[in-house]
């Protein structure tokens, strides 16, 4: 989600893992924000729920290199506080229907 915006959708095939959502991160998620502008990439946080696949030891080093001080999640530079609504969206849109 980007403002009113939903990015996407993907979907991923079969059960995911830490290696397949890095190659997402690397491959997949770059299109699908290719048509915003430069200055909102730029400015964008990149947001993890607590999937044990979000956090991979290579995701976290990847999103460490590419989103410095710019991802929200654990392990990352900022962790947030867990099952926040203030913080997460998509658990709040969800959890509210």
């Amino acid at each position: 989600m980007l403002n009113t915006h939903l990015i996407g959708p993907f979907i991923f095939e079969g059960r995911l893992t830490g290696q397949r959502y890095l190659q997402f991160l690397q491959e997949e998620l770059p299109p699908l924000l290719e048509d915003l502008p430069l200055h909102i990439r730029q400015g964008m946080y990149l947001q993890h729920d607590g999937a044990t696949s979000h956090f991979s030891s290579e995701v976290v080093n990847y999103l460490n290199r590419t989103f410095t001080e710019r991802s929200i999640g654990r392990d990352s530079a900022f962790p947030g506080p867990a099952r926040s609504p203030d913080l997460n969206p998509l658990d709040y849109c969800y959890g509210a229907g």
